[in-house]
């Protein structure tokens, strides 16, 4: 288990490992898990905090580790083997000399000894020589290979590590979004709803609560007032109160929510402070840039040609509908 310093987010749930929360971080790719997230049991966790020649990696860096260490052991066996040529042929280049000498101390005892047989003798010497360093020279080659090869192999890692990342994020985001779209779905945003001149926010947000429980009663779709969670402005109250901000209700059920959207053909028919309200669903982020998209197309569409372009469906099963323009 390696040491560090916490505070970092959990790289599988993205929420802070604190001091005080038991964590450990992967050796590999550093980074930080609540012992929970990765089914790690207390005991387990206070066996590795004592002992100080364990090691822990996540599951994504284990995966890859696990051939990056075989292929390290091999590499370290080969070297070995090198260092162990090495010596061999520092210990017949060491016996070579040492026979050099003896050849040339005999040559100093024995001056009529024939002189092509001393030259023979010698050159043969240099032969061995030639032959230990070429081996030598091979030993490194092959070294350099086997390195270069490890180096590729931890590259290889390091893209899936980084590739697991990615799909990590990618999960994470479209968790995040699928919970955003489930707390909106029962939501409902009512634009163009004159805001309250009251100088009090108790009084305006009463005012817009009794204007939505009016202007849903007058749908005459069985809305009750407890069918109203709540009712909020969304954005900053402008000062020459010129733009109205969009009201968000918070409804009780999907059904309601369904049986309003179902009957909105019948503002045209309401009251005249009704008749100008425009009722929308409440989107995340990305379904209004989507949306957004889809209205510009339909722009674009309607330009040319005999037809009209709308975009109609709920958020997420958007559809151009395309009907005649008139002359």
């Amino acid at each position: 288990m390696k040491e560090g310093e916490k505070g970092e987010k959990c790289g599988i749930c993205e929420k802070n490992v604190g001091d005080r929360d038991a964590g450990l971080q992967c050796e590999l790719c550093e980074r930080w898990f609540h012992i929970g997230c990765v089914r790690i049991s207390d005991d387990i966790y206070k066996v590795l905090g004592k002992m100080t020649n364990l090691h822990w990696f996540c599951e994504p860096c284990n995966n890859g580790a696990r051939r990056l260490f075989v292929n390290l052991g091999k590499l370290n066996e080969r070297m070995s083997q090198v260092e162990v040529d090495l010596k061999m042929s520092k210990a017949e280049y060491a016996k070579l000399n040492e026979r050099m000498e003896k050849m040339e101390k005999l040559h100093e005892r024995v001056e009529t000894e024939n002189l092509n047989l001393r030259v023979q003798k010698i050159e043969n010497l240099v032969q061995y020589q030639e032959e230990d360093i070429e081996k030598v020279r091979e030993n490194i080659e092959r070294f350099d290979r086997d390195l270069g090869d490890a180096n590729d192999e931890f590259e290889g890692v390091n893209k899936k590590i980084e590739e697991s990342k990615q799909k990590l994020d990618d999960i994470l985001t479209a968790n995040a979004e699928q919970e955003d779209i489930e707390a909106r779905r029962n939501n409902i945003i009512l634009y163009r709803v004159t805001e309250s001149t009251q100088v009090r926010a108790e009084a305006r947000q009463k005012e817009d609560v009794d204007f939505c429980e009016k202007f849903l009663i007058a749908l005459q779709v069985g809305v009750d007032p407890d069918d109203i969670k709540k009712v909020l402005r969304l954005g900053k109250r402008s000062s020459d109160g010129m733009s109205p901000r969009p009201v968000l209700i918070q409804l009780g059920s999907r059904h309601i929510k369904n049986l309003i959207t179902e009957s909105l053909y019948k503002i045209k028919s309401l009251e005249a402070k009704f008749q100008n309200i425009i009722v929308s669903h409440d989107m995340t982020k990305k379904q209004r840039e989507e949306c957004k998209a889809l209205v510009e197309e339909a722009k674009r569409k309607s330009e040319s040609g005999d037809w009209i372009y709308k975009v109609r469906g709920p958020p997420g099963n958007w559809k151009l509908i395309q009907t005649k323009k008139r002359n």
